[in-house]
């Protein structure tokens, strides 16, 4: 996947759908799922909500690493798909 290929949504008008981490924060058994095409991408952490809620931590995630929010303590770990629309 080139990067010509990413940006071309955008000159084409066509909205891209961010999905922002919702539901029960990764544990070590059942890890946040993020799906990515790449074999490392970018992930920002805001924590949960209300009171779990923290400034987002950003950090490298790559595939077969996971990785431990040094905030919350979620635990993140790279999949295979597009992070937008259909897999």
């Amino acid at each position: 996947m080139s990067e010509r290929n990413l940006r071309l949504p955008f000159r084409e008008g066509t909205s891209i759908e961010i999905n922002y981490p919702v539901g029960p924060f990764g544990t070590k058994d059942s890890p946040a799922i993020v799906k990515s095409v790449f074999d490392k991408r970018i992930v920002g952490c805001p924590g949960g909500e209300g009171e779990d809620e923290h400034d987002v931590v950003w950090f490298w995630l790559e595939k077969g690493k996971p990785h431990e929010c040094p905030v919350c303590f979620s635990i993140f770990q790279a999949g295979s798909g597009w992070p937008w629309g259909s897999s």
